[in-house]
């Protein structure tokens, strides 16, 4: 079941084995977005024999318009510390990029996969949209049996590892578009 609130921009999904909630713009507090996730979280869980977790995940995917100067260029590098880079005697002009990263976290049983790539030119051809897509997960078999407190607990300790992430993945200057 695929249920919308336009409105408040959240999607929720439910299924047997699965519970996925998502926030579009704009965007709100995660305090706020946490307390929506944990009363539909209750109303699944209310619904359900037996629980076993597998996995759990936070995901953000943040797209970041960049205007293009006269020349019709954008300096990625001054927005994100590990950019695309062309090969030495190729010319520097880049006109789409795809990465994908994994990172693990042994200590957080958990991995990050990264992504950045960009999206075409504005149709006016005033900027472009880099997309950084932040993944964070839990790797290997979970304690099967949590009670919520401990899943919450679970979620903010990847939720702090995005955001570890995030900010190492943006340059003062691309920091201060989201403040």
């Amino acid at each position: 079941i695929k249920v919308s609130d336009e409105e408040k921009g959240i999607i929720v999904q439910f299924r047997l084995n699965e519970f996925a909630i998502s926030k579009l713009s704009p965007y709100s507090s995660w305090e706020e977005f946490k307390n929506i996730a944990q009363t539909l979280w209750s109303l699944y869980l209310g619904k359900l024999l037996k629980v076993k977790y597998t996995r759990l995940a936070v995901r953000y995917i943040n797209e970041i318009d960049l205007l293009l100067s006269d020349e019709h260029r954008v300096e990625i590098e001054e927005y994100l510390t590990n950019g695309p880079k062309t090969p030495l005697g190729v010319p520097e002009d880049v006109c789409n990029f795809f990465s994908r990263i994994e990172v693990p976290y042994p200590r957080k049983n958990a991995k990050a996969v990264i992504v950045q790539t960009m999206k075409e030119p504005s149709s006016d051809n005033s900027y472009i949209s880099i997309i950084l897509d932040f993944d964070v997960f839990t790797v290997g078999l979970l304690n099967g049996v949590m009670d919520t407190e401990e899943v919450w607990q679970y979620m903010e300790e990847l939720r702090k590892v995005k955001n570890i992430a995030f900010k190492g993945s943006l340059t003062e200057k691309a920091m201060e578009m989201f403040r």
